[in-house]
C-alpha cells in the first residue's frame, strides 16, 4: 500500500520512493506526496522560523505579479504572537 506522505506533513515537496510494481502505464511507489484526483488539497505558507499557515487566498504564478508590499500596522496578540497589517503598493 502506497503511504501517503500529505496526510502527515502537507508542505512536504520532496521525498523519495521506491518502485513497487509498474501496472501498464503507470508506475506505483511505496510513498506519494501527490493528493489522489479529486482531492483539494489545502496550501501551506511557510516563512521559515516565522511561521506556517493554511493559506485561503488567490495565488498568482509569480511574486512580481504583485508588486511592493508596505507594512501599514503591527500589534502584538500574546506570547511569540504578531499581526501585521499590510497593503500592495
Amino acid at each position: 500500500m502506497t503511504e501517503a506522505i500529505y496526510l502527515d506533513d502537507a508542505t512536504v515537496r520532496r521525498t523519495e520512493a521506491t518502485v513497487e510494481r509498474v501496472d501498464g502505464d503507470r508506475v506505483v511507489l511505496d510513498r506519494t506526496v501527490f493528493y489522489p484526483a479529486g482531492v483539494d488539497p489545502v496550501r501551506i505558507v511557510e516563512i521559515e522560523g516565522v511561521d506556517r499557515t493554511a493559506c485561503g487566498g488567490t495565488h498568482v504564478p509569480s511574486t512580481e505579479e504583485i508588486g511592493r508590499v508596505r507594512v501599514t500596522g503591527r500589534e502584538t496578540r500574546g506570547s511569540g504572537e504578531e499581526r501585521l497589517r499590510f497593503e500592495l503598493e
